[in-house]
């Protein structure tokens, strides 16, 4: 629930999303807004979908067809394109505007997801002419205490909103790799590795989820995007350059001494 939270629908990164969870693929489902005083809505934009990649967008279920209005008043249906991750935010201009505190978005049609029946949005913002809303919610601080009390008592409450850094060296190969685990459900992990003029550089970023904690050990799931940048030094070519993103998922064990991968992310020892 924490990491695909309504309040990531304002966070102002598309990378990080409001998905449903009901039975359904969506249809039927409704956001409500509440507003702490009367305000003007002349356009939505909506970044449709979950636009961490490519590959997420097209797995995932999408919003085709929309009702928006006051809550409790009368709705009009509006259409969004089924746009690739990369054509961004759809305005759509309200016709008529609405006016009032409480407004609710309802869920008619969606485009279908490749692999997941789950339906995705990632940004939403309001607008009253040319001005911008700036919209609030209470969920992230919510969420975030709840996961320091489920951490609490066990080694990865002492590495939460740290940075964990490693430099080794070994051979003709040196290592820098670094991993923060922040408190608010997310994470970021840096790896840069050289051995006899090959090097590679790996960034890898999203969402973790806590799976169980004890005095002893806790193991949690990371998931997001995965990324390389790999230069080879070649004697006769010179430097060449391959870029890949992927998606991703793994499960860490983190006790007193370090951060463990399993199939992914390897191991960052706690200093």
């Amino acid at each position: 629930e924490a990491a695909y939270s309504a309040a990531n629908l304002f966070d102002g990164r598309k990378e990080f999303v409001w998905a449903e969870g009901a039975a359904s693929s969506g249809e039927g489902e409704t956001l409500a807004f509440e507003f702490g005083q009367p305000v003007n809505i002349t356009a939505i934009q909506i970044w449709n979908g979950y636009q961490r990649s490519a590959t997420h967008y097209s797995s995932n279920a999408r919003v085709r067809n929309f009702d928006f209005g006051e809550r409790g008043g009368a709705a009009k249906t509006y259409t969004l394109a089924d746009r690739s991750a990369k054509g961004g935010g759809q305005r759509i201009e309200l016709s008529p505007a609405v006016r009032g505190q409480s407004f609710e978005l309802k869920i008619r049609d969606i485009f279908k997801g490749s692999k997941y029946k789950d339906l995705a949005i990632s940004e939403i913002v309001f607008f009253d002419g040319a001005q911008p809303f700036t919209v609030g919610s209470d969920l992230p601080g919510l969420y975030e205490r709840e996961l320091r009390t489920a951490a609490s008592g066990s080694p990865l409450a002492t590495v939460l909103n740290r940075r964990i850094f490693n430099d080794t060296e070994f051979a003709s190969m040196t290592e820098q790799q670094s991993l923060i685990l922040r408190s608010d459900g997310t994470f970021v992990m840096y790896n840069q590795a050289d051995d006899e003029g090959i090097s590679s550089e790996t960034l890898a970023d999203g969402n973790w989820e806590l799976q169980e904690a004890s005095a002893d050990k806790a193991k949690i799931k990371v998931f997001g995007k995965w990324y390389d940048l790999t230069t080879m030094q070649e004697y006769y070519k010179g430097n060449s350059e391959k870029e890949a993103t992927k998606i991703f998922s793994d499960l860490l064990t983190v006790d007193a001494e370090k951060i463990k991968g399993g199939k992914m992310l390897g191991t960052f020892w706690i200093k």
